[in-house]
């Protein structure tokens, strides 16, 4: 609906956090997918259920969403960009995943929406 009548601030890209995760793994500059994600607007679906991604040519075993989170903090407090975010974890298991550093962002950069009850999937 925000596509047919142009309303650019209700659309964004919706990428799944494993999906970013495999395309770090795939490309060879590793950094360039790093900058992808760090900027604009994206939702990122399920944060938290991604696997760490491979990165033979510089550090082995990388967190990148650590890298993504921290410079779309920095790109939110400097130009205003939006990110979204789905998961399932709450506060303790998302700073327990990505560290105190990203977890105490996430109350600045999120107005968070818990969804109790049954499952809304079909």
């Amino acid at each position: 609906m925000s596509r047919q009548y142009g309303l650019r601030a209700l659309w964004f890209p919706s990428i799944s956090a494993q999906e970013v995760v495999d395309k770090y793994n795939a490309e060879k500059n590793k950094d360039d997918v790093i900058d992808y994600y760090s900027k604009g607007t994206f939702l990122f679906d399920d944060l938290g259920s991604e696997t760490v991604a491979n990165n033979v040519y510089q550090y082995g075993k990388e967190d990148i969403f650590v890298r993504i989170l921290l410079n779309r903090y920095r790109n939110f407090e400097d130009l205003g960009t939006k990110t979204h975010i789905t998961t399932n974890l709450n506060s303790s298991q998302i700073e327990d995943r990505y560290g105190r550093q990203i977890s105490d962002r996430f109350v600045r950069m999120f107005n968070q929406l818990k969804l109790d009850g049954p499952s809304r999937r079909k």
